[in-house]
């Protein structure tokens, strides 16, 4: 008889289920192996008999080797199934540094109470990989973590959006740059918060230029206005000129080379986009208007693109809404926004500056729109008079000059270099921008532009919406004659009436945290008292230290 030694075998089978969970066919395979192997397990058994064998189970006569080796083992039929053919299931070829970074990003990421992204995870993986010095693991890799860590956390593509996705044939090919920019608008998917209190006070707009030959974004514009031609010519003056000023008002240092005169323009049929301040504009500067077919936004793909990538990344920021109205209760925003308009437009010029224009692009073949920017940027067209083209897209009144000097919106304007023009009451054509009405774009009648500021310096900088709701309000309150003054008091007004609100909502959550901490702490000492009137021993121990209470902390 055959001593069977299994002591250093090392055949293990992997087979997971139960019977049941093994297919028909392959158990009719089971049976044919294990009536022609299971009998040569009690006696002596060479190369003939194995090669006789596997003439009949048809394999290799190394093979039965094996299923005889693994009779041996376990001496049950099902041993010779085997594992499935491919990795094994639940298994990693991860190495333990590059598992325990992924581990570790998990852990802590899974601590949040909104969902993951996998590109989030797989960007914290990277800059971790990159400190310590490890190869950066695969995304499939990561995504199968994700799947088997924290399978209900995990927020996929297309997760939120209950839109139809249809197929759109064909692609957009420009081959110099700034030959087609792609200019659209959205609200962000984000509340901030008020400088002074920190406090939501909405989502704000956010206006994007793409350039489309080298996937560049040549200008961005963060504000709470809703779009207008105004936002437009704002946008079209960031396009033109170096972003050096814009980036150093945010305090950042961002290498972002792309600037010049735009070819043409390829817009949707927003209103804003058929002003006349915009049509006239682009005509003066050899600027062409291309429109968009209506109901068709595959023909903006590109620009549309981008910033659903745009709104993708905020889901990680606090105070992020999501993109669905439906699913918005699970983010709550106006409980975890944190960052002002500044400071979100700080991150975004981040964002786009040191990581989009960085990042290898498909449309690229591979390359990133700052080498595609550098690589085409002899053939971009010069801007020859910068100065005058902020005021051709700026919206425009004719107004005539008075004694006093210029009267818009019951605003008095002056500046010395109309004096010439006043005796003749001349009309002059006025640009105006709505964002800021502390200073108008004169063109006289020799065709300069000049600057003319508030006659009263003393004046604030104010919007056109503030000017107008206050013209409003005025006339409701009594029909009198309008002046600068009673305006300016009545801004003001406003303004404080918003500020003290704020006080008084801060001030209120202050007395309503404190009452709620007063009676606590009165329903502890009444239970203390309770257990002493009755003689009941109470359990709490002297000994050890007092556990911390809800306090209110005041500044000195």
């Amino acid at each position: 008889m055959v001593q069977r030694n299994i002591t250093h075998s090392k055949v293990i089978s992997s087979t997971e289920g139960s019977l049941s969970s093994i297919a028909l066919k392959k158990w009719e395979r089971v049976e044919q192996i294990d009536a022609l192997v299971r009998p040569t397990l009690e006696q002596e058994f060479g190369k003939i008999q194995a090669q006789e064998i596997a003439k009949m189970l048809r394999v290799h006569w190394t093979t039965v080797y094996r299923y005889r080796r693994r009779l041996l083992d376990q001496e049950i039929a099902s041993a010779v199934v085997g594992r499935s053919a491919g990795f094994p299931s639940g298994s990693t070829r991860l190495s333990a540094a590059q598992k325990s970074i992924v581990d570790q990003v998990i852990e802590r990421l899974s601590r949040r109470t909104k969902k993951l992204r996998v590109v989030d995870v797989c960007d914290e993986v990277a800059r971790r990989c990159r400190t310590d010095g490890v190869l950066m693991p695969s995304r499939s890799s990561i995504d199968r973590c994700l799947r088997r860590m924290v399978p209900t956390l995990v927020m996929r593509r297309n997760e939120e959006t209950d839109r139809q996705i249809t197929a759109a044939a064909g692609n957009f090919l420009v081959s110099k740059p700034l030959d087609v920019v792609q200019i659209d608008h959205t609200k962000c998917d984000i509340d901030v918060v008020d400088n002074l209190y920190r406090l939501p006070i909405g989502r704000p707009w956010l206006s994007v230029a793409m350039d489309i030959a080298t996937r560049s974004i040549v200008a961005i514009l963060v504000t709470f206005e809703p779009p207008s031609a105004a936002t437009v010519a704002l946008l079209v003056t960031r396009i033109v000129h170096s972003k050096s000023a814009w980036t150093k008002s945010l305090d950042l240092s961002i290498d972002w080379p792309m600037a010049g005169l735009p070819g043409s323009l390829h817009l949707d049929n927003a209103a804003e986009f058929h002003s006349k301040a915009l049509s006239r504009g682009c005509t003066q500067f050899g600027i062409k208007l291309t429109y968009r077919p209506p109901g068709r936004p595959q023909f903006g793909g590109h620009i549309e693109r981008v910033i659903g990538t745009l709104m993708t990344k905020l889901k990680s920021l606090p105070g992020a809404t999501g993109h669905s109205v439906k699913n918005r209760k699970h983010f709550a925003p106006e409980k975890t926004a944190a960052l002002t308009l500044v400071e979100f437009e700080r991150w975004l010029a981040l964002e786009i500056g040191e990581r989009y224009h960085h990042t290898e692009h498909h449309g690229l073949k591979g390359s990133t729109p700052y080498v595609a920017w550098q690589v085409a940027a002899p053939l971009v067209r010069p801007v020859k008079q910068p100065g005058e083209l902020f005021v051709a897209f700026l919206p425009a009144v004719r107004r005539t000059l008075q004694r006093g000097g210029i009267n818009f919106n019951h605003i008095r304007y002056w500046n010395p270099a109309i004096t010439p023009w006043l005796a003749q009451r001349t009309t002059v054509t006025v640009h105006y921008d709505p964002g800021n009405l502390s200073v108008l774009h004169v063109e006289l009648p020799d065709k300069s532009i000049i600057k003319v500021g508030y006659a009263d310096l003393r004046h604030p900088a104010v919007a056109v919406w503030e000017v107008l709701a206050t013209l409003k309000h005025l006339r409701t309150v009594n029909r009198e004659t309008i002046n600068e003054a009673r305006l300016f008091k009545a801004i003001n007004m406003q303004r404080a009436i918003i500020d003290g609100a704020l006080r008084k909502t801060r001030a209120a959550r202050r007395v309503t945290a404190r009452k709620q901490s007063e009676k606590d702490s009165r329903i502890g000492s009444s239970v203390d008292n309770s257990d002493k009137q009755n003689g009941t021993k109470t359990s709490v121990d002297y000994s050890a230290e007092a556990p911390d209470y809800k306090a209110e902390l005041w500044s000195h």
